[in-house]
C-alpha cells in the first residue's frame, strides 16, 4: 500500500497542483482529513471542486494533546479501508509543515509540497501591509522577500 500526501496550495483551488490533481484522480481512494465530524475540511472541498465524481471517505482527526488516543481514533477510522495499492491524502499548505499528514508520518512514500500561505502573504506583503495598516491599526505584518 503505498499513501500521498500532498499539499494543495493554501486554500484556493486555482492554486493546487497539476501533480497533486494527477495523483488524486489515479488513487484508489481519497481520504480527507477532518476536525469536526460533519464538516468538510477545506482540503475536502479542494478536492471536490476539482474532482466532483471522486469518492472521499473522511477521516476525523480529533484536537486532543493526547497522542495515543489520537492515533487510536485515526487508526479505527483507517481498519475500514480495504487494502488498495494507492491512497491519496489531500493537506492544504506544505504536507511537511504543520499538516495533519505528520500523523501518518510511519507510512509516508511520498511527499509532493504545496505552496504555503506563509509564501503567498510574503509575496503580496506589502500590498497586505497597506491594507491592514489602512483598515486595522493594531495590526502589523513585516514584509519578507524570502520564504
Amino acid at each position: 500500500m503505498k499513501i500521498i500526501i500532498a499539499g494543495l496550495g493554501p486554500g484556493n483551488p486555482e492554486l493546487v497542483t497539476l501533480e497533486a490533481l494527477n495523483h488524486a484522480r489515479s488513487s484508489d481512494v481519497i481520504i480527507a482529513p477532518r476536525s469536526r465530524k460533519n464538516t468538510p475540511g477545506v482540503a475536502e472541498n479542494i478536492i471536490a471542486h476539482h474532482l466532483p465524481d471522486a469518492k472521499i471517505i473522511p477521516v476525523l482527526f480529533p484536537m486532543i494533546t493526547d497522542t495515543e488516543q489520537r492515533d487510536k481514533i485515526i487508526l479505527e477510522q483507517l481498519t475500514d479501508i480495504q487494502l488498495v495499492n494507492k491512497i491519496f491524502f489531500p493537506v492544504i499548505g506544505d504536507s511537511m509543515l504543520y499538516s495533519t499528514g505528520a500523523y501518518l508520518l510511519d507510512v509516508w512514500r511520498k511527499i509532493i509540497r504545496g505552496i504555503c500561505s506563509g509564501c503567498v502573504c510574503s509575496l503580496n506583503g506589502r500590498r497586505v501591509c497597506k491594507k491592514i495598516s489602512r483598515n486595522e491599526h493594531r495590526y502589523t505584518l513585516n514584509h519578507s522577500r524570502h520564504c
